[in-house]
């Protein structure tokens, strides 16, 4: 039984989606850019296993209530809409670990993920969609591969009848949003390894918005973590 329907129809939705928030990924020239004004909404998530908890800030000016643990999130938080620069910092520090300049439209609501690769500290900034889940008795989710060291990408797998959901998930990339029923359960492993991590279908409720995040532990083996949305 297909318990699964695509929220999005092609992949290229989602890279639509991330074209406009992140600034240069879909450059344009000056003319074609109006201002942006207005207020938009950011949650953001320490997904760097050995960081410092994170402030974020907005064109130098701070923007977090209290600073962000590892594999913990803020509320959302209101920002000023149009170019800006998004920066974390360690708590009480005054240089930044990662930086970007955002193209945030107005009214959007996006999380931004601070992280690591081989060059350091990276921001992966991506709009949310809040719509609720239709019917209101499923959830939507989408799966993020924040695991540097998984190079030949990550692999979904639905638990009930061992169907392969998403192959090749590549690191720093997203997938399009799914609409499930509630309690489908999920297996993660790295391409090109059996070591499988279940993703318990207890996990999902409905009526609500997921983004189900995935780094390395210390052996290497695939890392679940989960960002509730509303």
């Amino acid at each position: 039984m297909n318990m699964i329907s695509k929220h999005y129809s092609t992949k290229l939705s989602m890279l639509a989606l991330f074209c406009l928030i992140v600034l240069g990924a879909c450059k344009k020239s000056p003319d074609d850019v109006p201002e942006v004004t207005g207020d938009a909404w950011m949650k953001y998530v320490n997904a760097q296993a050995d960081a410092q908890p994170q402030e974020a800030f907005i064109d130098d000016t701070k923007v977090s209530i209290a600073p962000v643990a590892y594999n913990n999130s803020s509320e959302y938080l209101k920002v000023r809409a149009g170019t800006r620069t998004l920066a974390f910092r360690d708590q009480g520090a005054t240089t930044a670990t990662a930086s970007s300049q955002l193209n945030i439209p107005a009214d959007a609501y996006f999380t931004s993920y601070y992280v690591k690769d081989a060059q350091g500290g990276k921001v992966l900034a991506l709009l949310d969609d809040l719509t609720p889940p239709a019917p209101s008795t499923q959830a939507r989710i989408r799966f993020l591969n924040l695991g540097s060291s998984f190079t030949n990408g990550l692999n979904f797998t639905e638990v009930a009848g061992n169907n392969e959901f998403i192959t090749g998930l590549a690191f720093g990339n997203v997938s399009r949003y799914y609409t499930i029923a509630p309690g489908l359960a999920f297996k993660v492993t790295a391409a090109g390894s059996v070591t499988a991590v279940d993703i318990p279908g207890t996990t999902f409720a409905a009526g609500k918005i997921y983004t189900v995040w995935v780094n390395a532990n210390s052996t290497g083996s695939p890392l679940v973590h989960v960002v509730t949305h509303n």
